[in-house]
């Protein structure tokens, strides 16, 4: 994503096979990035998406169900820099469902997936079921 000044990339960073973290690059040029942060204390989080909010740049993630106690099943928001400063409240229905949201003239919409499998087992990693709509709802 292009933030007006520079791209800004999120990523997720394996140590081993299937212990990863969230991170983002920024640089002036898609072939000229460099790590802006990463959220290494992680063992399962992944999903990283870009979103802006106002003025602000947030990172979003998912911290999958094999996470330490309190980075499991949720959504967490990072600046930049990987500083959490928040958790996205919304359903977790699978194993590690990815965040993407988009404003919407009636408010925030959710896109994910449920990790349901199509056709009998699950068809190695990578596949993750059906598509999933979430709609904010108001708080009263």
């Amino acid at each position: 994503m292009h933030t007006g000044t520079e791209w800004l990339v999120g990523f997720a960073s394996a140590r081993k096979f299937f212990k990863f973290h969230p991170a983002p690059a920024a640089g002036p040029s898609p072939d000229r990035l460099s790590l802006r942060g990463a959220a290494v204390d992680r063992l399962a989080t992944e999903g990283t998406t870009i979103l802006r909010v106002g003025e602000e740049w947030r990172v979003l993630a998912s911290d999958g169900r094999d996470g330490r106690r309190g980075q499991s099943a949720r959504y967490p928001i990072f600046d930049p820099a990987m500083t959490e400063v928040g958790e996205l409240a919304a359903a977790y229905p699978t194993n590690l469902p990815w965040p993407t949201l988009v404003e919407t003239e009636t408010g925030w919409l959710m896109i994910t997936f449920n990790g349901r499998p199509a056709t009998g087992p699950l068809v190695g990693y990578g596949t993750h079921g059906d598509l999933v709509v979430q709609r904010e709802v108001s708080r009263v």
